[in-house]
């Protein structure tokens, strides 16, 4: 049986493993508090960021001899971060709320479900196991990364008959080995897959991507998200699910010409880590890199185009989807890549 502690005896246990390994910088931080999952997991909560940061050490090293004496896994959160995650899911709920004077059917259902989950998400350490009232029909669009990955297993968990839609933009875009894996793992898993060949719509991207004139992703987004919008709509899915991370709180959910749109990862508050830990029980061996062969051809015609992908990992590193390590690592990718 799994020895329970409290917010005393993690600070005596932390005082002893900071000095021991020599890592005393700074004033011992704060536990506000601790919890312990049904799986055993340990949830420790510090003051802010600044003390969470103090008590994982450099590299990890104290939070991972935390881990091995008590023979758990261990996250940390700093409580400024619990907040932030739950203003933004209190903002996504009061989008709901207006949504659902606005739809019907199939539509007033998925929002009714999210909603309930939304309510379980905000009890934080406290969940209840998520039991769906009704099955409900959702598209969930796909490219095989982590991001849209952790959307189709969330959907399957709470709505239980998710669609994938993987809008193909061409080899160069999609690599043909992500595309053989993509349609196994969906037959694995059950889900039923729409396999959308999008290649005759990316000729202008390519060629000015080739010249160092065009970034692809924002351009290669709109033609996708309206590939995946129109299968959906031809196949009597009024909901397409999305991967999308930044959009948070009301602007996670929107309506389309007439396709509610729901960037499911973003409407959780989610962080990269977050995406990768859900899909790793599920053999999920899909795209989690930064960029398609496009965007890295990209980055070695023009020095702009270099800046413009680093953009887009500082703006999520802003946002608190990426950590610290995580944003270092795509960054240095990129640069590699150009040169």
């Amino acid at each position: 049986m799994v020895k329970e502690l409290d917010a005393n005896a993690v600070l005596e246990m932390l005082k002893q493993v900071r000095k021991e390994l020599n890592l005393t910088r700074g004033v011992t931080p704060k536990i506000i508090d601790v919890h312990d999952d049904i799986e055993g997991n340990l949830h420790i909560v510090t003051s802010d960021r600044s003390e969470k940061s103090l008590f994982v050490g450099p590299r990890g090293r104290i939070v991972a001899e935390f881990a091995k004496r008590l023979d758990r896994h261990i996250s940390i959160y700093g409580q400024d971060e619990i907040l932030l995650r739950n203003h933004r899911l209190e903002l996504t709920k009061e989008r709901i709320e207006e949504l659902l004077h606005l739809v019907q059917g199939n539509q007033y259902q998925v929002l009714k479900t999210l909603l309930r989950y939304l309510q379980n998400e905000l009890n934080n350490f406290d969940k209840e196991i998520f039991v769906p009232e009704s099955s409900v029909n959702v598209g969930v669009s796909f490219s095989g990364g982590v991001d849209s990955g952790a959307s189709l297993i969330l959907a399957q968990r709470i709505w239980l008959k998710p669609t994938a839609i993987t809008v193909d933009p061409g080899v160069r875009f999609l690599a043909p080995h992500i595309k053989e894996w993509i349609i196994k793992w969906c037959d694995e898993m059950g889900i039923p897959l729409k396999y959308v060949d999008s290649s005759n719509l990316m000729d202008t991207i390519l060629e000015k991507a080739a010249t160092g004139q065009m970034h692809p992703c924002n351009h290669c987004h709109e033609i996708i998200m309206k590939k995946a919008r129109e299968t959906a709509k031809e196949n009597g899915l009024s909901t397409l699910i999305t991967g999308e991370m930044l959009p948070t709180g009301r602007q996670s959910i929107i309506i389309d010409q007439e396709i509610l749109i729901i960037n499911l990862p973003a409407a959780l508050s989610l962080t990269k880590h977050d995406t990768r830990q859900i899909c790793s029980p599920y053999d999920f061996i899909g795209s989690k890199g930064f960029g398609c062969h496009v965007v890295k051809s990209a980055h070695q015609k023009r020095f702009g185009m270099v800046e413009a992908s680093i953009f887009r990992v500082l703006r999520e590193l802003q946002a608190g989807i990426l950590s610290t390590g995580q944003a270092l690592a795509f960054i240095n990718k990129i640069l590699r890549e150009s040169s």
